[in-house]
């Protein structure tokens, strides 16, 4: 089959996309997406099945370490495949077609929406609440569907219109939800009212079941480490993107 002369040549690696995604917008790409609706959500429900202050710093730990395992990994697959696709190139590289195939419409159908909409979500509840809305009380929770569907639709078009300004909203959006935490972390230190007693006060003895049960929570918080993968093929030096890693 001929291929059109309008279509960019394929490069080494057999991308065809602009490579224009830079070191800074990668470390965006990855920060933007680990850093999301799981941080704000699950501390309090960690805390709540594992109230022991060692355990629930140790499932914490436990979980970076296990993020941190795969991130490596995935690092050291992303320079070796440089290819858009993430998971799907080193499954079909790996494994063959048919699991690259499976998993690819499984993403599509299945974990990619479902992440979407755990995402959006609670984008949509506090995105109400600074307008001063309740989102637990009606009509505002069904309000939450629409704002949640809107903010994919408005994140897809953006992706859809090009990387330059995808990557300029990423870096927007990274940079503020960055420094919104950076700010709540100081203003712990210079108005909170806490003791380091607390941290001897077992709240009571946490269960193996319940300690599996937070380390999928925690699990979910850290998510967001791979999700640079998929766009490998339009990171433009990725040399330098792995040896920052």
């Amino acid at each position: 089959m001929s291929t059109s002369p309008l279509a960019p040549a394929a490069d080494r690696w057999g991308d065809r996309l602009p490579r224009r995604l830079g070191l800074w917008s990668a470390v965006a790409v990855l920060v933007g997406s680990t850093i999301g609706g799981g941080i704000f959500r699950t501390p309090a429900i960690i805390a709540e099945r594992v109230p022991a202050p060692l355990p629930m710093f140790g499932v914490w730990i436990l979980g970076g370490l296990l993020a941190l395992c795969g991130a490596l990994t995935y690092a050291e697959l992303a320079a070796l495949f440089p290819r858009s696709g993430g998971v799907y190139v080193y499954i079909r590289e790996g494994f063959g077609r048919l699991p690259a195939f499976l998993f690819g419409w499984t993403e599509l159908l299945l974990i990619r929406a479902s992440a979407l909409g755990a995402i959006s979500t609670p984008f949509a509840e506090y995105f109400l609440r600074s307008l001063g809305l309740d989102p637990k009380v009606e009509p505002n929770a069904s309000y939450v569907h629409y704002v949640a569907a809107g903010a994919i639709v408005v994140t897809a078009t953006l992706n859809y219109v090009g990387v330059r300004w995808s990557s300029l909203i990423l870096n927007l959006t990274t940079a503020t939800k960055y420094g919104a935490l950076a700010l709540l972390v100081a203003l712990a230190f210079v108005v909170g009212q806490g003791d380091f007693a607390h941290f001897t006060q077992a709240g009571g003895t946490p269960t193996a079941g319940l300690f599996g049960l937070s380390l999928v929570s925690v699990l979910w918080a850290y998510d967001g480490w791979g999700d640079l993968s998929f766009v490998g093929g339009e990171v433009r030096d990725r040399s330098a993107t792995c040896r920052a890693r």
